[in-house]
């Protein structure tokens, strides 16, 4: 049966941020073969099954269940600056001679061994990509280890979802794996009276089963949601949500070891290339679901709203006309987007520019 491995390190309990954080990522292919050289499609499959889990993913869940799951306000881009201020996709794609990669010393890290060199991790989160041996699904280090080797590993199989190998063929072991990343252990004990994740809300199990809702285990009655949260070890079928207090942990993890990433700004395109002047424009509500309301500062009028996805795409440009403008979702899924507006400043020839974020959700 294939594994998971971590490297641990500890982090301490705090408080909530109470915005959607996003976090740059950036994907490092190394592959010695055609097939393990997977596709640009499958990597954005896999930053889309990231951003639904780490929303509230409830229709994978029984509605009973709805109240016991959190949407994390944690959302994911590909990086659109590399560490150099130069555009990138969020991908890069290095050609090695190594047949597979072992967990022991990172190898795959590391341009010496035939991998590739971590970008700053307090501005990315590194996630590399290449046929791992000993049967790993891939593995994570935890806050505050090694700058060098910050990140997850995953192997090309259990990437995305087109091609992947069933049944972790969904994307969500690398959702659990990021969890890791962000401080989340296993639910599984030793012992019924342990607290293995320190997570108030989160029941302990000594007893893997690799089922949806079935089996026994002698801490706690079975069937039970919590075989499908994703800090469970489980088929990709099976995992679908997090707790309340899991996401309080994560969001912890953000406010305190991982805070570098609360300001990091490689999501935006090399044209956006930070967010400024927010106080020029606020957005209510936001996120949204159907529509919401732009308001500009009159410093800001008659500018060019540009509306930017996570992979740094255009998918909307406007006029803003007036100080109230109603942005309309139409056509745009749910998930994170940016926005840049551009315009004369007061009666001036200097101009003015505001950038943001955006977030639409189907709640």
């Amino acid at each position: 049966m294939k594994k998971l491995l971590l490297v641990f390190s500890i982090a301490i309990f705090g408080i909530v941020n109470a915005q959607t954080v996003t976090i740059p990522v950036v994907f490092h292919v190394v592959y010695s073969t055609a097939g393990e050289n997977i596709p640009d499609s499958v990597l954005i499959q896999q930053l889309n099954v990231l951003n639904q889990s780490y929303g509230a993913d409830t229709a994978c869940t029984p509605q009973m269940w709805d109240s016991a799951i959190a949407a994390t306000q944690i959302q994911f881009c590909l990086a659109q600056t590399d560490p150099q201020g130069n555009s990138t996709t969020g991908i890069t794609r290095t050609q090695t001679i190594a047949a597979s990669f072992s967990m022991s010393g990172d190898p795959v890290k590391f341009n010496s061994s035939g991998g590739k060199n971590i970008w700053d991790r307090n501005n990315y989160l590194n996630i590399w990509v290449c046929d791992l041996s000993s049967g790993l699904l891939g593995y994570a280090q935890f806050p505050g280890g090694n700058a060098t080797t910050d990140g997850v590993v995953m192997d090309y199989q259990y990437v995305g979802i087109t091609g992947a190998t069933a049944p972790y063929n969904l994307g969500k072991q690398c959702v659990h794996e990021v969890a890791h990343w962000l401080n989340l252990r296993h639910l599984i004990c030793t012992n019924c009276g342990d607290d293995c994740d320190s997570i108030p809300d989160t029941p302990t199990y000594t007893t893997n089963i690799f089922t949806c809702l079935s089996g026994s285990d002698p801490c706690n009655p079975i069937p039970n949601i919590f075989q499908m949260n994703y800090m469970w070890y489980n088929d990709d079928a099976c995992l679908c949500f997090f707790t309340p207090g899991q996401k309080q942990y994560m969001m912890n993890t953000l406010n305190t070891t991982r805070a570098s990433l609360l300001s990091a700004s490689a999501c935006l395109p090399v044209s956006v290339s930070e967010i400024k002047n927010e106080s020029l424009i606020s957005v209510f509500p936001n996120p949204f679901s159907i529509q919401t309301t732009l308001h500009t500062d009159n410093l800001l009028h008659n500018a060019t709203l540009t509306i930017y996805n996570c992979y740094g795409q255009t998918v909307r440009e406007e006029i803003i006309n007036n100080q109230s403008t109603i942005i309309n979702r139409g056509n745009l899924s749910s998930g994170l987007y940016f926005y840049k507006a551009i315009g004369g400043k007061g009666q001036g020839t200097s101009e003015a520019i505001a950038t943001g974020k955006l977030v639409i959700t189907d709640k």
